[in-house]
């Protein structure tokens, strides 16, 4: 009963693949409306109207108006060219449809056009942010007074900001030990004196390291801006500190995994730090970061003296939804900790919001226990988030808002001190509260639009981040991904006509709601030619230019499965049988975002069976047309 009543809320979440709560959500834009008319006319109601009627009816007034509508009309026509995110038949990206609290909640911020640079520009859409952020802080059991989280526009950003806030903190103790060296100061006794041991002090002991310096006769946070690698820019930096200790460093490093998002490699780009200084480590047959192939990393790291900026465990990969054994890193680095020590990113602007699923909520509590029984793995994954130091979140992916709405946040908010920009027209504050908080001053964008916070606010109170909301949804989007796991299977051996002569792989079991697969012949070994064979089936079912979107009965996405970045040990789980004459594997990828995927498309078969039918039909066709040729 109760999960009939849960099913029936989420669907409520979202105005439908054929607009079915068209009418509700007609309604609440009126409400929208309706409250911003009234809004603007009782604000000093007193000050007249400015725009007189009889423009709107005059010559020229008819004439503007003939032309918006027009250039509007035209504008809607080509818009509808746009890929269909909101229908059960796309399941390429991650991206679907807008939930409707997402929607409306944008909509609603974005008529206030409020910039949430600073609290003199959006007193109210700032507040709502900084509560996201602490209502994700929360979430993953940091301490929210102590930590710091904001709204960016995507991961991307989110993810730069880790290394801006990491690159800033981690090295505070060996700037300090550059300061007393330097000015001829005695040697507090709490202070080690060895550089190496400087750059391996954890960010949570800076703060009480901070507390005992200021008894020192010292002018702290100008001495150690002033000798910053921000200040004196990365090569100076460390030319002086290795100088000063008489002694030489490895340059830093940032450690992930080889299915990290390309924002790393741009992040190790723009701060200047080297694409060869971003070290990769190869995965397991899970297509996740190898335990053992991160202590190698570590060993190395250790052995030539290379400072970690950060390690990068990645919870819902961009390519294959996989995640990192997150419990298993942290135990490698406890471990390590006496002689090497990093601080753990976690990139999880996808998986983030999985999280969710074993929080119970005050009306479907039960459903939480059972996603813990079904997830038993993603739960113990999830457990040791709170011993992370930072975390990427995007609300535009799973949170179902609309773009762009990343989210980063920090365990260690005292850190943002020591990336601060002043501005004396917008950055300063004048009262210690929420309302009033600079934040442009903290983070790397300047303007940011208050209606991403306001979509991302109103979102989490009517979904909210517990089985009640966004866990439910989630549970539901992975049973569905494990239905058609069996579906693809079963297609190797109910279906004698496809079983004959093809074959359907799917490269890993399904982490989340994202799977991966190829289809090939069965006398097909070359990796190469079944590259060919799957990029053939696959522009049936990805976006090209064409005059009709409906000429797409399915959209699916590609990807590859690089054969280098796989440990050698792991490799023939894999390609099995394979011959390797190609550096990756082509893939076909699907991401099932849609809760409707399952239920009857207009052949009266639901959409997946239908999807499979017609991938296998194609596979089929293009095989024997090969035989023929030969």
């Amino acid at each position: 009963m109760k999960k009939a009543e849960l099913e029936n809320l989420q669907n409520l979440f979202f105005l439908g693949p054929k607009g079915e709560q068209r009418k509700f959500f007609q309604e609440m834009i009126e409400l929208i409306n309706n409250d911003i008319i009234f809004w603007r006319r009782n604000f000093h109601p007193k000050d007249p109207p400015v725009i007189p009627y009889r423009n709107l009816t005059s010559p020229i007034g008819q004439d503007y108006q003939e032309n918006f509508i027009q250039s509007l009309v035209q504008l809607l026509a080509e818009l509808k060219m746009d890929i269909p995110f909101f229908s059960p038949r796309y399941m390429a990206h991650m991206t679907a449809d807008v939930s409707l609290p997402g929607l409306l909640g944008y909509y609603a911020g974005l008529l206030y056009n409020a910039n949430n640079v600073s609290g003199e520009a959006s007193p109210v859409t700032l507040r709502y942010e900084l509560e996201v952020g602490k209502q994700f802080a929360r979430l993953f059991e940091y301490n929210d007074k102590e930590s710091f989280g904001h709204i960016t526009s995507g991961g991307t950003v989110a993810n730069f900001e880790s290394v801006f806030y990491n690159k800033a903190a981690r090295f505070i103790p060996a700037t300090l030990g550059m300061i007393l060296k330097q000015k001829n100061l005695p040697w507090p006794s709490f202070l080690p004196k060895d550089l190496w041991k400087l750059l391996n002090l954890k960010l949570c002991e800076i703060p009480s390291l901070l507390n005992e310096f200021r008894d020192l006769d010292l002018d702290l946070e100008k001495s150690i801006q002033a000798n910053s690698p921000a200040y004196l820019g990365d090569r100076e930096y460390w030319h002086q500190l290795q100088s000063t200790f008489k002694t030489t460093i490895g340059q830093p490093v940032i450690i992930v995994p080889a299915t990290a998002h390309y924002s790393w490699s741009k992040a190790s780009h723009l701060f200047g730090m080297g694409k060869v200084n971003c070290l990769q480590v190869k995965i397991d047959s899970n297509l996740a970061m190898s335990s053992a192939e991160f202590g190698e990393v570590l060993n190395y790291c250790q052995n030539e003296k290379r400072p970690i900026i950060q390690t990068v465990c990645v919870l819902g990969s961009t390519e294959f939804g996989s995640f990192d054994p997150l419990d298993e890193i942290l135990n490698i680095l406890k471990e390590r900790e006496e002689s090497i020590y990093s601080p753990v990113h976690i990139d999880a602007a996808y998986g983030g919001y999985f999280k969710a699923m074993f929080v119970p909520g005050p009306r479907y509590a039960e459903f939480a226990h059972e996603a813990g029984l079904k997830n038993a793995r993603l739960q113990e994954i999830f457990s040791c988030v709170k011993d992370t130091d930072s975390i990427t979140v995007d609300p535009h992916k799973l949170g179902h808002t609309p773009y762009g709405a990343g989210l980063f946040l920090t365990k260690h908010g005292f850190s943002k001190e020591f990336i601060a920009e002043e501005a004396d027209y917008c950055l300063t504050s004048q009262e210690a509260n929420d309302e009033d908080f600079p934040l442009g001053k903290y983070i790397l964008e300047g303007s940011k639009s208050g209606a991403s916070a306001t979509s991302v606010y109103f979102s989490n109170k009517i979904i909210p981040l517990n089985s009640d909301g966004y866990g439910g949804l989630l549970q539901d989007l992975i049973s569905k991904t494990n239905e058609f796991y069996d579906l693809l299977n079963r297609s190797n051996m109910d279906d004698r006509e496809f079983s004959a002569e093809m074959e359907i792989i799917p490269v890993s079991l399904p982490q989340s709601n994202l799977l991966c697969f190829y289809l090939k012949p069965k006398s097909m070994k070359s990796m190469a030619k079944i590259n060919d064979f799957n990029l053939k089936i696959l522009h049936n079912y990805f976006p090209h230019p064409t005059d009709h979107i409906q000429d797409f009965s399915y959209f699916i996405s590609k990807t590859k499965l690089k054969v280098d970045k796989i440990t050698d040990s792991e490799k023939s789980k894999i390609f099995s049988d394979l011959v390797i004459d190609s550096d990756a594997l082509q893939l076909l990828r699907i991401v099932l975002l849609n809760r409707w995927s399952h239920v009857p498309s207009g052949n009266g078969l639901d959409y997946m069976t239908d999807f499979l039918n017609r991938i296998k039909s194609k596979s089929l066709e293009y095989h024997r047309e090969s035989q023929k040729k030969t």
